[in-house]
């Protein structure tokens, strides 16, 4: 069969910067194995498949509250499936922007209020536009869940895999795991000099990821007062076929969650902020992090950012997953 990628970059309005991802807007009649050897083909982190709702009784749930003019529908009305070019992973923020770009822009679609089924469960996604008419997603991330903190033995293995001193790590926080639906490690860094000169063993990291229970690793530093975005991050995930990720949702909203929880954003209900990622490997680009607090603790985080489209494939698929270009 014939099958078009869509290929858009996320979290960025210029091409080539942000994060990009492929998009199959009609995926049904593709298997598991097809998909996975598409995203093999394209070779950007994430190609995005939509398929027709599951039943309403498979529906996982998700976050059941309304915030930021969000709600969450009864019943999904879509399906996406996150391929890797080695992996088929729960859910991934920049390919969720992605796809509803691409909807928008291929289904003329200005307003909406989507469920989308995931692996990590439903979440609620809203196309919107910014006061010059331009498409902008928002999506509510899973349940927001602090995890363990790392002890300094594994702080030492993970700094050992970056390149850098372990004083390098901030003593004052700790790097622990989060999750709002994939589990990722937080590491907080002194510096943007250190973050940005790091030279990671990717093949140390993605050894390391067994040990961890975790192959997402987000390290941070805090931004200076005169740039507009508060932290600046790399993302790793080698374990996953993924060396260095450019722009990550399902990173940077646990970042979000993280900096509620440690006292590194005012102490408000709501908060929003930017983060930066991708500036080290030449690929910039920002997400908007929203954070809820109720009685104090995060209830929900939200992302949010732009797209542009970048170009398209035109694929032919055999049923065995073969996949050949076309003109």
């Amino acid at each position: 069969m014939e099958v078009t990628v869509l290929l858009v970059d996320a979290f960025t309005e210029t091409v080539g910067k942000g994060n990009r991802a492929g998009v199959v807007l009609e995926a049904e009649k593709l298997d598991a194995a097809q998909m996975q050897a598409i995203a093999a083909h394209v070779g950007a982190s994430e190609t995005a498949f939509l398929l027709p709702p599951p039943a309403a009784d498979t529906v996982q749930g998700g976050v059941p509250f309304d915030f930021g003019g969000m709600f969450m529908p009864d019943a999904a009305d879509m399906l996406v499936r996150f391929f890797t070019p080695t992996m088929e992973v729960p859910v991934c923020g920049h390919a969720t922007i992605a796809t509803h770009f691409a909807l928008a822009g291929e289904k003329g679609i200005r307003e909406a209020n989507h469920a989308m089924e995931t692996g990590a469960g439903r979440m609620p996604v809203l196309i919107g536009t910014d006061e010059l008419g331009n498409p902008e997603v928002t999506m509510t991330l899973g349940e927001p869940q602090l995890g363990r903190e790392l002890d300094a033995v594994d702080k030492a293995a993970i700094a050992a895999a970056l390149g850098i001193p372990v004083g390098m790590i901030r003593s004052d926080l700790p790097t622990q795991y989060v999750s709002t639906g994939s589990q990722v490690i937080i590491m907080p860094l002194r510096d943007a000099e250190a973050l940005h000169g790091m030279r990671p063993d990717f093949a140390a990291l993605g050894a390391l990821a067994p040990r961890l229970g975790c192959a997402m690793l987000y390290v941070f530093a805090e931004a200076g007062d005169d740039v507009p975005y508060r932290i600046d991050g790399r993302m790793f995930c080698p374990a996953e076929g993924i060396d260095e990720d450019p722009v990550t949702g399902t990173a940077n909203g646990p970042a979000g969650v993280y900096l509620a929880a440690h006292g590194m954003l005012p102490d408000e209900d709501t908060v929003t902020f930017i983060a930066r990622q991708g500036y080290a490997m030449g690929k910039e680009g920002f997400v908007e992090v929203t954070v809820y607090r109720f009685s104090g603790s995060v209830v929900a985080v939200q992302i949010a950012g732009k797209a542009v489209r970048a170009g398209k494939l035109r694929l032919r698929v055999s049923p065995e997953g073969t996949v050949t270009p076309l003109p």
